[in-house]
This record gives C-alpha cells, sequence and structure tokens, in this order.
C-alpha cells in the first residue's frame, strides 16, 4: 500500500467529514409524513458517520450541525431552523443526536443492533424532554416512532453492508 502523505492524509479526513456533514444538512431535514407524525431522515444521517469515521469525528459533524441549525440554516426537519429549536419541545431529540455519537462503536454488536440501540437512546431522550416540557406524552404519539427506527435500522446497515463490501469505497478513495 502507498503511504500517503501528510496534506494528502489531511485532505482525506477533512473531506470525509465534509460529505457527512453536506449529508446530514441537506438530506437529513428530509420528511416523510405518516398519520399524525413527520419522520424526518436525520437519524439515519446523525448514524452513518458513527460506522464509518468513528464516534469522536461524529461527534464534530453532529455538533457543527446543531451550530449552523442554531445560526438559522435550515438544516432540521422539514428545512427549519434557529435557536428556537433549542428551547422547544423537540430540543431533547437535538441533544440526543451529541449523546447517541459519544457511544463507543462496538459496545451494542452488529449495525442494525447498535443503530437501533442509538434510535432507543435518541426517542428515549427525546420523549423524555418533550414530557417535561409539555407535562404529557401520549403512547398514540410514541407508538409510531417505533417501526421508523426498524426501518431507518435497516437502511443504514445496508448502505454500511453495501459500501463496505463494494468498491465503492476504493473509488472514494
Amino acid at each position: 500500500m502507498k503511504k500517503m502523505n501528510k496534506i494528502g492524509y489531511t485532505y482525506r479526513k477533512n473531506r470525509d467529514l465534509l460529505i457527512f456533514l453536506v449529508l446530514l444538512c441537506g438530506l437529513g431535514p428530509l420528511k416523510v409524513q405518516f398519520e399524525m407524525v413527520d419522520f424526518s431522515l436525520q437519524t439515519i444521517f446523525v448514524l452513518l458517520p458513527i460506522y464509518f469515521l468513528g464516534p469522536k469525528k461524529s461527534f464534530w459533524i453532529v455538533l457543527i450541525y446543531l451550530v449552523l441549525g442554531f445560526m438559522g440554516l435550515p438544516v432540521f426537519s422539514g428545512y427549519m431552523g434557529g435557536s428556537e429549536k433549542f428551547y422547544g419541545p423537540t430540543a431533547g431529540f437535538l441533544f440526543s443526536f451529541l449523546l447517541v455519537t459519544l457511544i463507543p462503536r462496538k459496545i451494542v454488536g452488529p449495525v442494525f443492533i447498535d443503530s437501533l440501540a442509538r434510535q432507543g437512546i435518541i426517542l428515549l431522550v427525546g420523549f423524555g424532554y418533550l414530557f417535561i416540557h409539555t407535562g404529557a406524552v401520549k403512547w398514540q404519539l410514541i407508538h409510531p416512532f417505533i417501526p421508523w427506527a426498524l426501518v431507518k435500522s435497516g437502511i443504514i446497515s445496508v448502505l454500511f453492508t453495501w459500501i463496505q463490501s463494494s468498491d465503492f469505497k476504493r473509488r472514494l478513495y
């Protein structure tokens, strides 16, 4: 394998961070309307970098994402942004994104199970904050998120497996 000079390594490292940040900011806010609840793709693009870049780099991606949203860039669900998102009823979901990046990668197991566990943490923190903020959370609001967590974990697992096993990754580097 050819040794890479420091400039090439730094370029590749920064490029990877930028690719995942652009995916999170650009595609993460897309929403799917289902019953009374909107589901965004944020969770997929918050969790994917953990499996490719590790928790530390993922933490920085999510932190930059949250700062961009705080400054008003439309990067949150439904292409919304602004500081009011950080003290509204759904702020717990945003804060939980940082929390799940702090969990080491190999604690839970395969990518599907790991991403499902991380989504469970996101939902617990998000709905916990929602309960504290509003005083009530009903099962009718929570239960539609469970099948979507399974679907998102499946998507993450398939993407990870496809990128790792194909020559897509070789072409990227």
